[in-house]
Formats: structure tokens, C-alpha cells, sequence
């Protein structure tokens, strides 16, 4: 409906719903929110950039997030890492599972990029 207004076209909602009626199409219906996060359930984990989302240098300070996508075939879930310095996506994963093996096979593909070789060979990932 707002993408006929959008668009300019000056259509009642219920002029709308009599057509879809008469096609036999139906309204999509809006997902309910779902909220991954469960207040008071775990200890807060330090915040290690103190909300500074910025960095110096490439591969100074990583980013992470996941998002939940719905899907015809049922959620899905997509993380994904970032260098701070370049915005560069590093990694991404994505599964039907919000869990640590989601989170864990995006951060492993990070690593795994060529550039980083030298670096791990020399100490492992902590020498960044």
C-alpha cells in the first residue's frame, strides 16, 4: 500500500483490499520480533573498545555481529566480521542456528585470509 503512494498512485485501502480479494491474494503478516538477547541471564562481557568503533591501523581491532534474516524456509542467521580500520568484510557464516559454531566459522574464515599468514606463523593472533 505505501509503495502505490510512494510511487503516486492515489488508492483507499480499501479499493486495495478489493482487488487482492478478487485476485485472491493475501497480506503478508508481519513477523513477530524476536529478541536473541535474555536480560540478566548472562554476565555482561567487558567492552574492550569502549565503544569506540575505530581503529588506527588494519587489523588492529575486529568487529562482529549477527543478524537474523527470515526466510521462507524459516530463519536464518548471518554473522560476519569486520576490520574497524577499512570496514572490510574479513568473514561471514550463516546457519539456522544462532549459536557458537555460527560465530566461531566466521571468525575462523578471518583468520584464515592469506594476508594473515606471517602473523600467525609468528606468534598467533594476539601479536596484532
Amino acid at each position: 500500500m505505501l509503495d502505490l503512494w510512494d510511487a503516486g498512485w492515489k488508492v483507499s485501502v480499501n479499493t486495495v483490499a478489493e482487488i487482492m480479494a478478487e485476485y485472491g491474494w493475501i497480506g503478508r503478516e508481519r513477523p513477530k520480533r524476536r529478541n536473541l538477547t535474555k536480560a540478566g541471564k548472562r554476565k555482561a562481557v567487558p567492552d574492550l573498545v569502549e565503544r569506540k568503533f575505530t581503529a588506527q591501523r588494519p587489523d588492529q581491532a575486529w568487529c562482529g555481529d549477527v543478524t537474523y534474516i527470515p526466510t521462507s524456509e524459516g530463519p536464518m542467521y548471518l554473522a560476519t566480521v569486520i576490520d574497524l580500520y577499512s570496514r572490510k568484510l574479513l568473514g561471514h557464516a550463516m546457519s539456522a542456528h544462532h549459536d557458537a559454531a555460527l560465530t566461531s566459522a566466521s571468525l575462523l574464515m578471518a583468520i584464515a585470509r592469506p594476508e594473515l599468514a606471517h602473523v600467525i606463523a609468528v606468534g598467533g593472533v594476539k601479536s596484532l
